[in-house]
């Protein structure tokens, strides 16, 4: 038959796997993890994620361990390895003794709690709660607003007053607590639970809940935003792009193999590898743990690679010195893991284009242009360096290409639909429709133009889009993206079109959800989508539990954040979220309002390259199968690079080596070492947590928020 006479057309992915799992006799199953959701299994959901943001915030504030510094649930990851290893077994075995216990939880049902978890783990740090809280005792703080600042001039005139506390009195008792009625640390138990009841009801919290509630809109139709998306672009990237989704992979390997086995353990847990790579990654962070807390005298810690600082001194002189600040070669396990499980072409990408930005950076170094990477300043917020405007650029065409995709395919996927069926899938349309308006009005009612209001959420939209598809694709769990919307402002010189001064107090609101996206909620909610789709369970239930969880996890951080800093004043608690944050935040945005940019050509020119460059890419996969993939690039807006790049570099040499010399078996065989590798960090993470909360020392580098070996 001929090309030309062949019809073809397209195929509903997800009614031939539906098919394909009753022809092969799994109807029951499906049953099963579809409708074994139990009322209690999702209460206990939203109380573990109500319970972990709590904990979070305290142990940030009081022993400074920052367990939400990444897209990577620890917390989520130790409870569901105990539930699995654990609880479960137990309950088998009790079964079989006939004792009345509730079933063993279900695969659908772990992956719940996982999902709870997973979305709420970093909205009491650096998500939102603790940017957002000291946020609005900042500006009109009469220590940090004095006249050498500048912020009367510039800042105050324009900002929106409804969204912050502006009484001197009440924002001192925020920052100094009531620590003048607070009784002696060796005071009895019962003196300093009068003195928390004391605080308890000596909060203005009629003063606190009017800002906070202007504030949780803007919040709300933000999360609407990023869960809207996430079922817009799923079917499409799940079914027909067979995006592998690696955050959501690492859990389900967890699961066992099915409700209805007699196995009592997932499989992998069966295989020596596993235990082998656990092993080792707990034993190294337990080791160093205790050698920082000198549990060992005389012992030294396990150097996990070299810092930015070794390196310098050893090339000092060097036409490598001009990257030296920049760079380091860590062995991070998790990293390692993740880059194991990838696709070489995905492991490839992220240090090639890393070490090809190096390249770039020693040649501007050796030409006289450049001497270190310092001298062309980055940051969150406002300035842009020759690379991030790059990929910068790079990101905006990526987000732009795979948003017409994704409506392209949602066009074709309804026109065959019935009338019931389009309603469902034109949910999350319409709520990612009414997002932006929420949003766009916000904004407005803040003071900036409606037009220009739609533009940044145009724009933060594109981005959101973008980096959710990076982690959908590369599994790149800790990323800042030092490229915004009010990069472009200044890069392009759009102060001539409107004022700087009106600008300006957007960025601190910019600043509460997109200044540090090491815990951004968008992945982990696409993620959460992902499980769901793979193991099944009740759709209503799922989504009530979701929203539930979010929203309690949300105020009751708020609640205990503004209740810790009246106890022991704001002042002392976590140093850069309570205090240098704000003050670079603010001072920022002052410079902003002062500052008169004129329009940059040579960043222009690099932002409409790194475009460029990604469409050409994007262009020649179809048919060059070999050429690069753009994540790399992409990623280049992302200084944590810095430390991610050597850990992938080493796993993708792995990965090749062992599918060149030693074969798929091999190859399984390892996979499985290098989860136990992820799984041990999570592990040794939490034990290393709970010594620091029961002996009250000082933490070490023990942590997937981790700069330095």
């Amino acid at each position: 038959m001929s090309r030309e006479s062949s019809s073809y057309s397209r195929v509903d992915v997800g009614e031939l796997r539906r098919r394909e799992a009753l022809e092969a006799g799994h109807a029951e199953l499906t049953q099963v993890a579809r409708f074994g959701l139990r009322k209690w299994v999702a209460v206990g959901a939203v109380l573990m994620s109500v319970f972990q943001a709590v904990l979070l915030l305290y142990l940030g504030s009081e022993y400074r361990i920052e367990l939400a510094g990444s897209l990577i649930p620890t917390m989520g990851f130790g409870l569901l390895f105990t539930l699995v290893l654990a609880v479960n077994p137990l309950l088998h075995w009790l079964e079989l003794r006939g004792r009345r216990v509730p079933r063993p939880l279900g695969r659908a049902e772990l992956m719940l709690v996982f999902s709870a978890m997973m979305l709420t783990s970093g909205v009491s740090t650096f998500g939102l709660v603790e940017v957002m809280v000291p946020q609005i005792a900042a500006p009109f703080n009469p220590q940090w607003n004095v006249p050498q600042r500048g912020w009367d001039e510039a800042v105050i005139p324009r900002l929106n007053r409804h969204l912050y506390i502006t009484d001197p009195a009440v924002i001192a008792a925020y920052r100094e607590g009531f620590l003048d009625v607070a009784p002696a640390e060796d005071a009895r138990w019962t003196a300093h639970l009068k003195y928390q009841w004391y605080v308890l009801t000596h909060v203005p919290w009629l003063t606190w809940a009017a800002p906070l509630g202007w504030w949780l809109i803007f919040v709300g139709g933000a999360y609407v935003l990023f869960y809207s998306l996430s079922y817009v672009v799923l079917p499409f990237w799940s079914q027909r792009e067979k995006l592998i989704f690696p955050l959501a992979k690492l859990p389900e390997a967890l699961l066992p193999e099915s409700d209805a086995s007699g196995r009592w353990l997932p499989p992998v847990m069966s295989h020596p590898g596993f235990w082998l790579g656990l092993s080792v990654s707990f034993f190294v962070l337990v080791w160093n743990g205790g050698v920082f807390r000198e549990n060992f005298p005389g012992l030294r810690p396990i150097t996990l690679g070299m810092s930015s600082w070794t390196f310098a001194s050893m090339v000092n002189g060097t036409i490598f010195s001009y990257i030296a600040p920049s760079i380091s070669f860590l062995f991070l396990f998790t990293a390692m893991g993740l880059a194991f499980l990838l696709p070489q072409e995905m492991s490839f990408s992220v240090w090639f284009y890393y070490l090809a930005s190096r390249g770039f950076l020693m040649a501007l170094g050796f030409l006289g242009i450049q001497r270190n990477p310092w001298e062309d300043p980055w940051d969150f917020l406002w300035r842009s360096s020759r690379t991030s405007s790059m990929a910068g650029g790079g990101l905006l065409m990526f987000a732009a290409l795979t948003l017409l995709w994704c409506l392209r395919e949602f066009g074709w996927l309804v026109r065959s639909r019935t009338w019931a069926e389009r309603f469902w899938y034109g949910l999350p349309v319409v709520g990612l429709g009414s997002s932006v308006a929420v949003l766009t009005a916000w904004l407005s009612w803040c003071g900036l133009d409606p037009w220009w209001a739609l533009g940044l959420v145009t724009i933060i939209t594109l981005m959101t889009l973008g980096l959710m598809r990076i982690v959908a694709e590369s599994g790149i769990y800790w990323f800042q993206c030092f490229f915004g919307p009010f990069h472009l402002f200044q890069m392009l010189g759009m102060g001539r079109l409107i004022p700087n001064p009106v600008v300006a107090p957007f960025l601190a609101i910019y600043s509460v959800l997109f200044l540090d996206h090491k815990c951004f909620l968008a992945p982990n909610m696409l993620n959460a989508a992902k499980l769901r789709e793979d193991v099944g369970g009740n759709r209503v239930r799922f989504h009530l539990t979701m929203w539930t969880s979010l929203a309690l996890s949300v105020l009751a951080s708020i609640v205990v954040s503004i209740f810790m800093a009246y106890s022991r004043g704001a002042n002392r608690m976590h140093w850069w979220f309570y205090g240098t944050a704000q003050i670079w935040i603010m001072d920022t945005t002052r410079d902003l309002a002062n500052y008169q940019p004129s329009f940059n050509a040579s960043k222009t020119a690099w932002l409409v390259g790194g475009g460029l460059w990604v469409a050409l890419t994007a262009y020649l996969r179809q048919s060059v199968f070999w050429f690069p993939h753009p994540v790399g690039f992409i990623m280049l807006v992302n200084p944590l690079m810095d430390q991610l790049w050597f850990s992938f570099f080493v796993a993708w040499l792995i990965r090749k080596g062992v599918l060149r010399y030693g074969g798929k078996l091999t190859f399984e065989k390892l996979r499985d070492m290098f989860l136990g590798l992820i799984m041990g960090e999570m592990l040794g993470i939490c034990f290393y947590m709970c010594m620091i909360f029961f002996t009250h020392s000082y933490p070490a580098n023990i942590t997937l928020n981790k700069y330095a070996p």
